[in-house]
This record gives C-alpha cells, sequence and structure tokens, in this order.
C-alpha cells in the first residue's frame, strides 16, 4: 500500500524517527512485528536495492499511523529517506514476523534490547500498558551512551506509570554477569532478544547455559548495527 511520510524526528544521537500516515487504510499488526519500506527511486546509490525492513516502534493501537526508527548511516537509502520531503509517497508491505507476545503470556518476561533493537519492544511495552497487563516486564537496553539511548524518556515514563515494568539500563558492552543478575530477580522468565546478531548469540549462549530452556528464548537479529 501506498502511505505518506508525515513526520521526521531525532530521538537520540545518530538515530531518527519517522511517522508514516496510512491515509485511512487499514493495516492491523502485532506488537512486535516489522515491515517492508520501499521508496519508490533513490537520491544516492545503494547496493542493497530501494527497500529496507523496519520494526514497528508504534502500537497496534495508534490508529492511522505506524512509527519507525533507524540508525542513521550513510547507506543510500537512508540518506534518500533523510532527505526526502515531508508528505512524500512511500511504499509499505507487510506485516512480517512471529517477535510477539503470545495471548495467553503469564510467565514474567525479560526484554534485551541492544542499540536500535529496541524498536519492538517500544510496540510490546506500549501494547502491555494500555491492555494493562499483568504480566511482570524487566526492559534492560545496552548503549553505548545514554546520548546513543532511543526512547529513554520515553520509557522512563512508561516504567513511572506502570507496576508491572521495570526498565535497566547497560551501557558499554553487555555482560553476562548483567544478564545473571536479573535472572535471579525472575527465576523462570521468557526472554525476548533484539540487537545486533553477536550480542544476540552471546546473550541466548549464557541464558543457555545458565540453564534457560531454548523455547523461553525468542530473538531477532538487526544486522548492520554491530
Amino acid at each position: 500500500m501506498n502511505i505518506l511520510l508525515t513526520d521526521r524526528k531525532t530521538i537520540a544521537e545518530g538515530t531518527t524517527e519517522i511517522t508514516l500516515d496510512l491515509q485511512g487504510q487499514e493495516f492491523n499488526f502485532k506488537a512486535g512485528q516489522y515491515v517492508n519500506i520501499c521508496l519508490s527511486s533513490l537520491a544516492h546509490p545503494d547496493s542493497k536495492g530501494n527497500c529496507r525492513e523496519f520494526s514497528i516502534a508504534s502500537s497496534p493501537k495508534e490508529k492511522g499511523i505506524i512509527r519507525i526508527a533507524f540508525r542513521n548511516s550513510e547507506s543510500g537509502f537512508k540518506r534518500t529517506l533523510l532527505g526526502i520531503s515531508l508528505g512524500s509517497e512511500v511504499e509499505l508491505d507487510g506485516p512480517f514476523g512471529l517477535f510477539t507476545i503470545p495471548k495467553r503470556q503469564t510467565a514474567p518476561m525479560v526484554f534485551v534490547a541492544g542499540g536500535i533493537g529496541i524498536t519492538p519492544f517500544m510496540s510490546m511495552a506500549k501494547t502491555a500498558a494500555e491492555e494493562k497487563s499483568p504480566v511482570n516486564i524487566i526492559l534492560i537496553t545496552s548503549n553505548h551512551s545514554i546520548e546513543r539511548t532511543a526512547y529513554r524518556e520515553t520509557l522512563r515514563k512508561l516504567e513511572k506509570e506502570n507496576q508491572i515494568f521495570r526498565l535497566k539500563e547497560n551501557l558499554g558492552h553487555l555482560t553476562r554477569e548483567f544478564i545473571q543478575e536479573t535472572m535471579t530477580e525472575v527465576p523462570e522468565a521468557a526472554y525476548y532478544l533484539a540487537g545486533p546478531p553477536k550480542m544476540v548469540y552471546d546473550i541466548r549462549q549464557a541464558l543457555k547455559i545458565a540453564g534457560v530452556d531454548d523455547d523461553d528464548i525468542l530473538a531477532e537479529e538487526f544486522v548492520g548495527y554491530q
């Protein structure tokens, strides 16, 4: 479907969020899913083409729009996306993906977000708050600095307003010790991992070594954000 880019703003150092207006078209998705965005042409060459996949950062209850966010880069696609005028038309396809929360989820959940891997968890956390979910959530964010932490103020506000939600921030390399400390707080939790492939692999291995069943770990790799 064809939709409009209606807003674009910086949400952290080197990170941009854009808002896409669905123009009254119906678009149903689950928190945690992603979409494919295509541009009709590129102002700068890009060997990967004119389409990219982005996790949805808005909640399904935000009708009429969807929001996505990404780290800025020198790719031709992103340079074009950052340069086109507001009101420009883009093509949307989706939703895709199984990185979602089961309807009958009862166990506590630990979200581990590396860098821009925060985007699917923004949708999940907002949805849990809107639906007044009774399931306890711990969200671990890992970034190089506070300035690089996307959605930090929104997450801190969610934490203040929702007893079930807790934010834990990690700066620098995310260690196994940091994860294990969280495991002692919620011994039987479901783990959701999203971020650079190496981080996702390392944390998955740490969880498995600590005895977490593979069925209790769901992961999504964000390639290109090493």
